[in-house]
């Protein structure tokens, strides 16, 4: 019976020690999460599809305000004329690394 009992209390002891390991590795870890979420973060936005995302959003957002914007000159001046075509090549386009034809879920 003592024996059990000593073996008993040598595995309580253990079970504690790994139970203080557990917790400070835990601590360890919450502590260092803030710096190493930031780290991702940035090494994300670093990354080539996070840039041409932010191209194509920023795209996406000037052919939504001509819209706006054209809409509303036709709404203000019904009886004006003028050639609409927002998607022509001109060379100081040449710079932004951009595919050519677009496709749009619109007509």
């Amino acid at each position: 019976m003592e024996g059990e009992l000593l073996d008993l209390s040598r595995n309580l002891e253990a079970a504690r020690a790994s139970v203080k390991k557990a917790e400070e590795t835990l601590t360890e870890e919450i502590r260092a999460a803030p710096e190493k979420n930031k780290n991702l973060i940035e090494e994300y936005k670093e990354s080539r599809g996070f840039q041409l995302g932010l191209q194509r959003s920023g795209q996406v957002t000037y052919e939504y305000g001509y819209r706006v914007t054209v809409s509303r000159f036709w709404a203000r001046y019904p009886n004006l004329q003028f050639e609409e075509d927002p998607f022509v090549c001109l060379p100081e386009d040449n710079s932004v690394e951009m595919p050519n034809e677009v496709q749009h879920g619109y007509s």
